[in-house]
């Protein structure tokens, strides 16, 4: 018997390989890591991640670490920046791989998550503290936005690193 949950992963699947253009919600962390993980395996050139903190009940679900192993043998690169920095995060994460190169910047204004591939398809969290959001799998538009974004942050970050 299909779960509900498998039923929404092959929802969103379908919406990615045919590149529609609905927007799907998430309401809990079971949906945020599915809409993460597809996400993940279908992505071709890049992965960039801006959260909170890796929490593991999402980065460190064996589904994620799977997918991220995956895309990483496929030559994707990845881009993390968090808010908080935690070595034990790092490393109980599927970005264990990046180590000290997963970035740290924070802004007492910004409370969203987000996870953009391939500049086209993301998933966005307005609320770290809530765990609803929203993803769209083929939205050039939102998505060069949330890119912009990415790339002032991920350019900052990189200059407080260094």
């Amino acid at each position: 018997m299909t779960t509900a949950l498998e039923l929404y992963r092959l929802y969103f699947r379908d919406i990615l390989e045919t590149d529609g253009l609905q927007r799907v919600s998430n309401c809990s962390a079971d949906h945020a890591a599915v809409l993460n993980a597809e996400l993940i395996r279908s992505a071709v050139v890049s992965v960039d991640v801006y959260c909170h903190r890796l929490s593991s009940d999402i980065w460190g679900r064996p589904e994620i670490v799977e997918e991220v192993a995956a895309a990483r043998a496929r030559g994707v690169r990845f881009r993390v920046v968090v808010q908080e920095f935690s070595r034990e995060d790092i490393a109980a994460s599927a970005f264990q791989f990046l180590g000290d190169s997963v970035l740290m910047w924070s802004s007492p204004n910004m409370t969203a998550n987000f996870l953009i591939r391939d500049g086209k398809s993301f998933r966005f969290e307005p609320d770290f503290h809530e765990r609803k959001g929203f993803a769209y799998a083929n939205n050039g538009l939102l998505s060069g936005k949330l890119v912009n974004v990415f790339e002032g942050i991920y350019k900052v970050a990189s200059q407080v690193a260094a």
